[in-house]
């Protein structure tokens, strides 16, 4: 394809970049910096900020999260995950590396005197740290393959995507992750260069990533594909053993320094890999499984992406992975670049559908790929309608309006996610539902019935004194469906349903560790008003 692109004027090129590069940077802080001292996904964000201040307050930095059983035992997601995850001896270490490099921020903040900021604060500020670094290495990396425009884009499609500002929020390890991840890429790209030295860095890399999540194994597609075109194309057998024996030399060295305490129990290591991956397969309650299939779960996939990023965006994705694997492009990068790319996302896509669980994080590590890979896509549309033969105002034109079709949906749900769940705490539009509520309900005070009477299908207490109108989350998964039977079994009416935003987005999703798409509420059928129908339902939608 011809390559040739429209220039601009230099002067208004230099303004146009530099107001893009202006927006961006407003819209990235703004859509991750979190001004509420909130726990975001209440489960492993409680277990990773214990077990820190655990490893803190005792001196002994063994993150065999088994230890916080005293602490954590009155949770019941806690229960039902320390159950499905550890081995009999009781050891679970997944996340481990991640917990002890969390702790060693917080050690050194706290020496440094920054005493004020509790431990979800500042791994939420190391995350933003984490996704700013990302978002500079897709710069370089787009910019050295193609040129500043794809390098931009790149940036612009990571900025935007949902999934990245997600986990900006939240006190585990996918921005980290996808930190090491796209960190290992970038070495990649520079491997051909100075294969020795860049060895050294993705062993080191991937060492990191393993000892933060035992799910990142699939990273060593990466230096595997690098090798493999040593040895087949270049003939470099023994450059090739070398290279592969510095990397796995780094990655043991890696993995020890950050998690030393695993080499001294590495049979529960090993068994903690088995719980998840066990888990995966075999997810609690049980009857989550029962309408699995292979095919469904890609169609889980596709809709959890499509509801997400919107359609157009998917299709750059698709397409530059096209144009990555077909060499549509003239790329300043060794094919061994765009495959090592694009080959750890579909191998991850095919074989996370053999799991009857979904978690959308799961593909976090990836995150900086698939926007690499979607400005990709796009950027060749670019250059595709550049090439035809109208006005330029017209295929200036065209471009634009694409580029607001493409980043739109990511565009509104982030908008509506930050502004109406991060920085208002998700309540304002319910807080004025219920207070019409309360006003057909004189008397009535609302409770919100805690999240554990869901997985623990206990029916709320009685008020000693005023009656209740009594508020459920719905959380999107079977507990809550089996929770709300309990309570019409019980003699709970429902009298209101109040929808968010968010209300029909696939499961797992923004929505669910922050503000629940839907809320029921209920009052007891014994405290009914004697002037009320019992046909009364108010609704939002």
């Amino acid at each position: 394809m011809n390559q040739t692109i429209p220039t601009l004027p230099a002067g208004f090129e230099r303004l146009f970049f530099s107001l893009w590069v202006l927006v961006l940077t407003a819209f990235f802080f703004w859509s991750r910096i979190d001004p509420n001292d909130r726990i975001y996904f209440i489960g492993d964000a409680n277990w990773i900020i214990e077990m820190i201040r655990l490893m803190l307050e005792s001196g002994n930095w063994d993150a065999n999260a088994t230890r916080l059983f005293g602490r954590l035992e009155p949770d019941p997601t806690w229960q039902a995950f320390s159950q499905s995850h550890t081995d009999p001896n009781g050891h679970y270490y997944n996340l481990a590396g991640y917990i002890v490099v969390g702790a060693s921020i917080c050690k050194v903040l706290y020496t440094l005197g920054f005493d004020s900021w509790s431990i979800q604060q500042i791994l939420h500020a190391a995350n933003v740290v984490f996704q700013a670094l990302t978002v500079w290495l897709l710069f370089l990396i787009g910019r050295q393959i193609m040129n500043r425009s794809l390098g931009l884009l790149a940036a612009t499609f990571y900025v935007l995507l949902p999934l990245a500002i997600m986990e900006a929020h939240y006190a585990r390890p996918e921005s980290w992750l996808n930190l090491l991840a796209t960190f290992t890429l970038y070495c990649a790209l520079q491997f051909q260069r100075k294969p020795y030295s860049f060895s050294i860095a993705i062993g080191v890399l991937l060492g990191l990533s393993f000892s933060a999540k035992f799910s990142q194994l699939f990273l060593g597609l990466i230096p595997a594909i690098l090798l493999l075109d040593m040895m087949i194309n270049g003939q470099r057998y023994q450059q090739a053993f070398t290279c592969g024996a510095i990397i796995l030399f780094c990655m043991v060295i890696a993995t020890a320094v950050n998690t030393p305490f695993i080499l001294q129990n590495f049979s529960a290591h090993l068994t903690s890999i088995a719980g998840v991956f066990e888990f995966h397969r075999n997810p609690l309650p049980p009857y989550l499984s029962e309408d699995y299939s292979y095919l469904k779960q890609l169609g889980v996939f596709a809709s959890y992406f499509l509801a997400t990023i919107g359609l157009v965006w998917c299709l750059c994705f698709c397409l530059g992975i096209y144009a990555l694997l077909c060499r549509r492009l003239s790329l300043e990068a060794p094919f061994t670049f765009t495959l090592a790319t694009c080959l750890p996302i579909l191998v991850l896509i095919f074989y996370f559908a053999f799991n009857k669980s979904f978690f959308e994080r799961s593909y976090s590590s990836l995150e900086g790929a698939i926007a690499l890979i979607s400005a990709t896509g796009f950027y060749f549309l670019y250059l595709f309608i550049s090439k035809l033969d109208k006005p330029a105002v017209f295929r200036h034109s065209i471009i634009t309006l694409l580029f607001a079709i493409t980043i739109y949906p990511a565009l509104k749900l982030n908008t509506a996610f930050v502004s109406q769940y991060i920085y208002n705490n998700g309540v304002e539009t319910r807080l004025a539902f219920q207070k019409e509520l309360r006003a057909d309900f004189a008397g009535f005070w609302i409770k919100n019935v805690h999240e554990t009477n869901n997985y623990l299908n206990k029916l709320p207490e009685r008020a000693p004194k005023k009656p209740r109108i009594y508020a459920v989350k719905d959380l999107n998964e079977p507990w809550t469906q089996r929770f709300i039977e309990n309570l019409g079994a019980n003699g709970f009416i429902q009298i209101a349903e109040f929808r968010s935003e968010f209300f029909g987005m696939p499961p797992n999703n923004l929505t669910i560790y922050h503000e629940a798409s839907r809320y029921y509420y209920f009052v007891r059928e014994d405290e009914w008003p004697k002037n009320k129908t019992q046909h009364y339902f108010r609704a939002n939608y």
